[in-house]
């Protein structure tokens, strides 16, 4: 049985009526105050069409645990989601459905005291199989967000996070860095484990969740030291910092994808002015290395207060390999927020012509 909403949205429930703001689901408590119950339908023959055509091979378990989510299916969602996490638990797009179900789904006893609410989440987490971890986990980031500005003494402690942020366990690391984002409190420490891991966690769901928390704390910080990734390393790295330019990077982020770009077709130890900025190009550079560096330090804070960009001195790019340009194209994909289909070219003909008509201006 599936609850209707007036907005059209569908959750699983067995106990639901029409009118209703609240109800049961198999995970918890699906409160919708503002989006009362229409309706309550029967969907037992979609969801054993669903089934019969996973079987017979036409659609993936991937596949069919998006069209459970889309059709309100909870527990065939969570069934087929908790097999694709056993043969690989690195898949953030997995998690992060299951992560905002369980936003809306309150599975935490009544009688749980209000101050009470963040460590009940966190403890249980620590016992969860991966489906109930990101179904907590996702509860867990919206207590949070509720809490940061009302109730600073309902949040996760910095030691917590901390030790989080440094556990074997990829969902651990993961759930510390989007608590970090969502109850968005500046720490040294914290920030630049969550930069670090961004560009060099093992794990995919790790390092899309420290960039998008870092990105949500200091957008300025992240900015610059993903310009200097991008700029100095090599390989992965490189590309990943370019990744997060173009994803969380805000509208300041096309000037360094842009300008790296514009070095792709160059050798060092070539020199050039794109756009009035100078550049060099360098095949021996001291890559930008996290450790020992926090953002409480001056060089760190220097990077942040000045930009990338400073007068007078040229704007270092190490030579770039073709995935390196390709990535940066990606990212720029990333930063219109449209498929534009723009060569590297294309996009600096476009970034020339933006800043002559800013210049008419």
């Amino acid at each position: 049985m599936v609850a209707v909403t007036e907005s059209g949205r569908a959750i699983q429930s067995s106990e639901a009526s029409a009118g209703d703001l609240e109800f049961k689901t198999p995970f918890g408590v699906f409160v919708c105050p503002t989006d009362p119950v229409e309706r309550v339908e029967d969907r037992t023959l979609v969801r054993n069409r669903y089934l019969s055509l996973m079987d017979a091979g036409e659609i993936s378990a991937e596949v069919l645990v998006y069209e459970a989510s889309t059709s309100g299916f909870l527990s065939l969602m969570a069934e087929q989601a908790h097999l694709l996490l056993e043969e690989d638990l690195d898949r953030p797009g997995i998690l992060t459905l299951l992560e905002s179900w369980g936003a809306d789904l309150d599975s935490i006893p009544k009688k749980t005291k209000r101050e009470e609410r963040i460590d009940w989440l966190w403890s249980r987490m620590k016992e969860a199989d991966p489906v109930s971890f990101a179904f907590l986990s996702g509860r867990l980031q919206f207590e949070l967000s509720g809490s940061r500005h009302a109730d600073p003494d309902r949040l996760l402690e910095r030691r917590q996070l901390r030790e989080a942020a440094r556990d074997k366990s990829l969902l651990m690391r993961r759930a510390a860095f989007a608590a970090l984002g969502a109850q968005k409190n500046f720490e040294e420490v914290i920030f630049s484990q969550a930069m670090e891991a961004s560009v060099s966690d093992i794990a995919d769901a790790v390092r899309l969740e420290a960039a998008r928390a870092c990105g949500e704390i200091d957008r300025r910080v992240s900015r610059q030291i993903w310009t200097y990734v991008l700029a100095r390393n090599r390989g992965s790295s490189r590309q990943l910092a370019g990744q997060y330019l173009g994803r969380f990077g805000g509208p300041q982020a096309v000037d360094p994808l842009i300008h790296v770009l514009a070095a792709a077709e160059y050798e060092s130890p070539d020199r050039f002015e794109f756009c009035g900025r100078k550049i060099q190009v360098m095949k021996d550079i001291a890559s930008f290395s996290f450790r020992n560096r926090t953002p409480a330090e001056p060089q760190i804070l220097n990077f942040a207060a000045s930009e990338v960009w400073r007068l007078g001195t040229a704007f270092r790019v190490r030579t770039l390999e073709e995935d390196d340009a390709a990535a940066v194209l990606i990212a720029l994909e990333y930063w219109a927020r449209e498929a534009t289909g723009r060569s590297a070219a294309d996009w600096l003909k476009w970034y020339e012509e933006e800043k002559a008509q800013e210049s008419a201006l």
